[in-house]
């Protein structure tokens, strides 16, 4: 960050300022305190009250700063909590009223440069808040913000127009924003939405199909990718094409199987992850899940089949001995070592626990066997660390990590509930197929994240919800789901006030730059989309302009979302685009040497702007070069060709992007999509 003095900025403000420390600001004595519509229910938050949690905003520092931007910075918390936020005002001469807040809530408070960068190009104010879980700091902060606002610019109107939005765990606090607020914002985006299914059902689901389908991940992963078969249950036993149909029914997007490792094993750190977000999410509400998962009927660890077979053979359940206790500086114990380790013993999600005299201790660590050493982790629990010695029994065990493979077989929810992608689970009488568990942990997960809200839909001012049809985190059907939630609440009133955008070619990151080879070879960054949205958004609330209408799509196969390669059929915001190699094929054969032509075809949606970027990646490596488009035109056909000098195979794609207003120069709202081919050559 670069200080400056900026003449047309307002003269510093709030004088009584230090950059260090201010005092409180006191809330309005007669306005009255926020509280839940009903008891045990979310709280109510409207404009006028004050959250008894949010009193005391304290400002810290103001400064001129430029990034990307000039703008002017502020800083504050709330006292007595760990709420921290930064307001990010653009100059007053290209202000217009209104602010964008992104919520999510592992975020830290120092918003993304493009994000104000974005803010200040359309002239609005960036909000950002750390340590606010639910929406209730979230809100705190932007109604603080508007007087911060009112303070600075001096505006004409009373009224400061605020949009929130936020993806995956930030969706959820969107949720709680538009159904359990009024008057805070006046419209909200939920980017790869989270819903009372979602967490830690989601992981469970991935990690099941991951341990069976491993074994034919190559011929998987062949089949989907361009120019294959199309077909990934073709080459499965008949225990694999059934726990295909199951993932697949229960949403995990079939196509994005052709990325394996981020699916169903580690690439995302779904392996790593599964012991703080399913492990622990059991221990914490159904602690005797594991123990009935090895030892009752109904569940995998007794099955007498194939599947169950997996497990038992995944199973790691062994015990040694500490031989020595490896002490750091601190004379704490950072590792032991101990006489034996079974071979081919998995290390993932291993718990540890120590018999001695003074009785069972667990403690927390990782197994190398490799030198039968177990690293400590650090922050285990002292009184643990204090009762380890040599000689001491330990035992290594899996058993939780792996029955949570299985969790969502046994956390079916309500058929009532509408959640059609759990009917597979379900037999022809809608009684699930396996053993129930007293506690559904999703929904539990869900509230604590949004507030408390049930997502019933009852919105409270404007919303679109984006979703991508590659996305493995948050599936693509739970979008429909909330969509037909907000039907029922709204009725008549639901067209103008909701809209739902599916994604292609996308995933889970919601972030604006471009993504990191390889990965960038098949997927899109969302971020042009999102500030696209944004903008149709508050154009919907300020100047009444309705937005594209929502994607049109079909659903298959239990709750695979499809959408139209036409973009006028498909409607939304972003292009369609298709290649094609020799005669309209999506594969070719050549020798090497030869000269492949390419042909490309992209279209935006009826008044949806131009298509002004076209970039080649003809190695399939992520790595794009710019191509000649010709001509800014809504419809854009452009063929190429490239020559080959090795044999290999290929996946040549082509990435391109529109723009509302057709303007090639700007990096904001820049829609994008993708396609590839497979190119062999010999």
């Amino acid at each position: 960050m670069v200080a400056l003095s900026c003449p047309t900025y307002p003269g510093f403000w709030l004088a009584a300022l230090s950059l260090a420390f201010a005092s409180p600001l006191p809330a309005n004595s007669s306005s009255p305190i926020c509280s839940p519509d009903a008891p045990e229910g979310p709280y109510r938050i409207t404009e006028d009250c004050i959250d008894p949690m949010f009193t005391s905003p304290v400002l810290t520092g103001q400064i001129d700063e430029i990034s990307l931007v000039p703008h002017r910075r502020v800083s504050g918390y709330f006292n007595g909590t760990k709420v921290d936020f930064n307001i990010y005002l653009p100059a007053a001469a290209v202000w217009k009223g209104r602010f964008f807040q992104h919520v999510y809530p592992l975020q830290n408070s120092t918003a993304r440069p493009e994000r104000v960068a974005f803010g200040v190009a359309n002239g609005a104010y960036t909000v950002s808040v750390a340590g606010a879980v639910g929406f209730r700091a979230d809100a705190a902060t932007a109604k603080f913000s508007r007087k911060v606002a009112a303070d600075y610019y001096h505006p004409r109107s009373d009224h400061i127009y605020g949009y929130v939005y936020g993806g995956s765990g930030g969706s959820y606090s969107v949720a709680g924003a538009m159904e359990s607020t009024t008057g805070v914002w006046d419209g909200g985006m939920m980017l790869v939405q989270g819903i009372p299914v979602s967490n830690p059902n989601n992981f469970a689901i991935r990690a099941l199909g991951g341990i069976v389908l491993a074994n034919k991940k190559a011929e998987i992963v062949d089949s989907l990718a361009p120019g294959g078969s199309g077909n990934p249950f073709s080459n499965l036993s008949s225990t694999e094409r059934a726990i295909l149909t199951e993932m697949t029914a229960l949403g995990v997007p079939l196509s994005a199987w052709e990325d394996f490792d981020a699916v169903g094993l580690n690439k995302t750190g779904l392996l790593n992850n599964f012991t703080p977000l399913v492990s622990g999410a059991i221990q914490e509400r159904d602690p005797t899940y594991p123990c009935d998962f090895w030892t009752k009927p109904g569940y995998l660890g007794t099955e007498e089949s194939e599947l169950g077979d997996i497990f038992r053979k995944a199973l790691v359940l062994f015990n040694s001995t500490i031989e020595d206790i490896i002490y750091g500086n601190d004379s704490v114990p950072v590792a032991i070592t101990i006489a034996d380790v079974p071979a081919n013993s998995s290390t993932r999600g291993l718990q540890f626990a120590v018999y001695n005299a003074n009785g069972t201790t667990a403690i927390t660590g990782v197994l190398f066997p490799q030198n039968k050493t177990i690293s400590i982790a650090s922050g285990s629990n002292p009184t643990a660390l204090d009762t380890l010695e040599r000689g001491a029994t330990i035992q290594a065990d899996n058993r939780l990590f792996l029955s949570g493979f299985a969790l969502h077989r046994h956390q079916v929810p309500p058929v009532e509930a509408g959640f059609y992608g759990y009917d597979i689970l379900r037999d022809g009488n809608a009684e699930p197929l396996y053993p129930q568990r007293e506690v559904l942990i999703a929904p539990i997960v869900s509230s604590g994240a949004s507030g408390g809200v049930s997502h019933s839909g009852n919105i409270t001012a404007k919303v679109m919800v984006l979703q991508t049809l590659l996305d493995n985190d948050a599936f693509p059907w739970h979008a429909d789901w909330y969509k037909r939630q907000v039907q029922k609440s709204l009725g008549d009133r639901f067209e103008g006030n909701y809209r739902l955008y599916y994604m292609e070619s996308g995933y889970h990151y919601i972030e604006s730059p471009q993504l990191d080879p390889p990965d960038s070879s098949r997927i899109i960054p969302s971020g042009g989309h999102i500030e696209q949205q944004l903008l149709d958004l508050s154009d919907w609330v300020e100047r009444g302009v309705a937005p594209a209408k929502s994607t049109n799509y079909t659903i298959s196969e239990g709750s695979q979302i499809h959408v139209s390669g036409d973009a006028a059929t498909r409607g939304g915001i972003q292009p369609t685009v298709s290649l094609t190699v020799e005669c309209g094929a999506n594969r070719t054969q050549v020798a090497t040497g030869a000269v492949v032509a390419f042909q490309v075809h992209v279209e935006t949606p009826p008044g949806k702007g131009d298509v002004v970027s076209v970039e080649w990646d003809f190695k399939g490596e992520g790595i794009f070069t710019a191509g000649d488009l010709g001509s800014i035109s809504p419809s854009v056909d452009v063929s190429t060709t490239y020559v080959y000098e090795e044999a290999g195979v290929y996946f040549a794609g082509v990435r391109i992007s529109s723009q509302r207003e057709g303007n090639p120069d700007t990096p904001f709202a820049r829609v994008w999509n993708l396609a590839r081919v497979r190119v062999i050559v010999v």
